[in-house]
């Protein structure tokens, strides 16, 4: 064997190679040695530190989920009518008398208790899914506080309105109570004895308002006393309250039938009539006459507190309603531009208002249902073929397309999404009435698709639907402007998704994005700037290119829910606005599909907690943008 010699020194020893080799070795080997357990002891250390925070998060998870279910508990006996609506108490539980001062003095001490013991939570400790939950669970008690605390529970109209509907969709057994035994009609004959304790106290409060002066307009009192004449009318067999009797199951016995007619029929004729006589003697005799020259709920400044708080509860607090009115004013104008330029596309000659007419011709509309459901199917395979290139995350439940039937295309709308269990499959089906072909101009199809089905309302309703244990008070958060806009938003992805293929296509997004528009600038022109109802028609005729007939019907709904209107387009205002924020601060890194993930990772929410969500994850993508940008520069 050859031996060689390493000399550095005359001083330092000489090595034959395996000599060297052996203790080269040796130092090497302590040295990976001590390196790897170094790196195991840290491994270990992180993960302990991981289990410890594990096992707090577990801890703070389980805390949070005990104060949903207490929460959820308490208030259900506080709002019964509600938990009732909402099929969470059976029909023994006694009503409460909601609107007492005595009654809101409690339930106000219950939203405060649980919104302090929310805050009290440190969200580092808590899961995501904890963490938006609780978002949602603050951001509704403080909306419940403010309603309580401001004049939104002193307008008996609004109070009148939504709870006598509640009162009598539940009696008349269409719920989800149910009556199949002697027994359920007792309860509910219990229940039905309250009855005109709660009509006289919105008597009450109706009172109140006419003694502060505090009117709401005609529209208003005329549509509350409409509800109560239809629900009411003269002959009680054909009322609400005794429809569980016309119902009664066939095998209730000759003897059991005649106890049920003689108890319903008596409290009925004696005690809830009398009340709702009450209540629209006041309505139409004293209350009325008062409202005949006010514009709207605005009028007072109760009403004005009022509607500020349905528009935050809608909406929420980080756009005032004033910036609202006038974006929706310089919308306008920018999507009569966009129309114009579709004109010159065309080709056709005349105004604007002639064109719209033009395209409203039965030329462009279906004129055999089998044909206009087969071109919806091919639309769907298009905008499905192209979804991937602005998504990454898709909702496990089946898609589908179906056709309203004859039966029930009269009180339909021209679309509706509607997400059902068969079988243990979630199926997710845009039900299309394909029987009114007027309702679906050819133009519109695509438009339709993207918001109504697929990515719109059906991965919104699917991803949520995917989630697991949700709290009971996730249900009832008001999700409205959400919803709505992220559908107004998915149908203006056609261009980027490459499926509107033509002007035509475009028509259909930019007539849809002009409705939603001009609903949010009557809305608030009517409740924030006093419009009156010709105002309001005038300038749905001049900007919508509406008939008369049509502007007065718009206007009409308008004024019976106060603020509901604007939440479709202040939606979309808010995606849009944080769609421009991601990518102003992301820049080249701006991905749609994480945008888009980030906007249906959670489900339906409030849209600010949607903002909140969703400014957060910018704020954190932009530092690590930031920072990679950084490293590759030192490279």
């Amino acid at each position: 064997m050859t031996t060689w010699v390493l000399i550095k020194s005359d001083r330092e020893p000489v090595f034959t190679q395996q000599e060297f080799s052996h203790q080269f070795f040796d130092r090497y080997s302590r040295q990976r040695f001590i390196k790897v357990q170094g790196c195991c002891l840290l491994l270990l250390l992180v993960l302990l530190l991981s289990n410890n925070a594990n096992a707090q998060r577990s801890t703070e998870d389980k805390a949070v989920s005990e104060l949903f279910q207490s929460f959820t508990q308490k208030n259900n006996n506080a709002n019964v009518l509600g938990a009732l609506l909402a099929g969470e108490v059976d029909a023994s539980t006694p009503f409460n008398n909601f609107y007492t001062e005595q009654h809101l003095n409690h339930y106000r001490k219950l939203q405060q208790s649980y919104l302090t013991q929310a805050k009290a939570f440190q969200k580092k400790h808590l899961s995501l899914q904890s963490q938006v939950n609780l978002d949602v669970f603050i951001e509704q008690r403080k909306n419940t506080l403010t309603e309580i605390d401001r004049p939104a529970y002193e307008l008996a109209v609004w109070q009148s309105n939504d709870y006598l509907s509640g009162l009598f969709f539940i009696s008349s057994g269409y719920g989800r109570l149910s009556f199949d035994k002697i027994k359920d009609y007792e309860q509910w004959f219990e229940r039905l004895q309250q009855l005109p304790e709660l009509i006289i106290q919105l008597k009450v409060s109706f009172q109140k308002d006419l003694d502060k002066d505090v009117i709401a307009p005609a529209a208003l009192v005329k549509h509350l006393a409409g509800i109560l004449n239809s629900n009411a009318p003269q002959s009680i067999e054909n009322s609400v309250f005794y429809q569980p009797v016309t119902n009664m199951p066939s095998y209730f016995t000759a003897n059991q039938k005649q106890y049920v007619i003689m108890r319903y029929s008596k409290v009925i004729k004696q005690s809830v009539y009398p009340a709702i006589d009450q209540l629209k003697d006041l309505l139409i005799n004293q209350y009325l006459p008062k409202s005949q020259g006010i514009k709207s709920v605005t009028s007072s400044d109760q009403g004005k507190g009022w509607y500020s708080n349905r528009l935050a509860t809608y909406i929420g607090d980080s756009i005032e309603p004033d910036e609202l009115h006038q974006a929706a004013h310089s919308n306008i104008k920018q999507i009569k531009q966009g129309l114009l330029e579709i004109q010159k596309q065309s080709g056709k000659q005349g105004t604007l208002s002639e064109f719209i007419q033009h395209m409203n011709d039965t030329a462009y509309f279906f004129q055999h249902a089998e044909t206009l459901m087969k071109n919806y199917r091919q639309a769907m395979h298009q905008i499905n073929k192209r979804t991937p290139s602005l998504f990454s995350d898709f909702p496990k439940a089946t898609y589908q397309l179906a056709s309203i039937d004859e039966i029930n295309a009269a009180k339909s709308p021209a679309l509706y999404y509607q997400l059902k269990s068969v079988e243990e499959l979630m199926i997710g089906t845009l039900n299309i009435n394909s029987a009114r072909r007027l309702l679906h101009p050819k133009w519109q199809v695509k438009a339709h698709l993207l918001k109504y089905g697929a990515p719109g309302y059906h991965f919104l309703h699917a991803m949520h639907s995917e989630l697991n244990d949700l709290p009971v008070f996730r249900d009832s958060a008001n999700t409205r402007a959400f919803e709505l806009g992220w559908g107004l938003y998915t149908a203006s992805l056609g261009d980027e998704l490459k499926v509107y293929s033509s002007w035509k296509d475009r028509l259909g997004w930019l007539l849809m994005d002009l409705k939603a528009t001009l609903l949010l600038a009557v809305d608030t022109g009517i409740h924030l700037k006093g419009w009156s109802v010709n105002d309001a028609n005038d300038y749905l005729m001049q900007h919508g290119f509406f008939t008369e007939q049509q502007a007065s019907s718009i206007t009409h709904k308008i004024m019976l829910r106060p603020g509901l209107w604007s939440a479709e387009k202040a939606g979309f205002i808010m995606v849009m606005h944080l769609k421009q924020q991601a990518i102003k601060q992301l820049g080249a890194s701006f991905n749609p599909k994480h945008f888009h993930q980030q906007l249906l990772q959670n489900g339906r929410l409030p849209i600010a907690v949607v903002e909140k969500n969703v400014t957060q994850w910018i704020g954190n993508a932009a530092k690590g943008a930031v920072a990679t940008k950084n490293v590759e520069n030192t490279e």
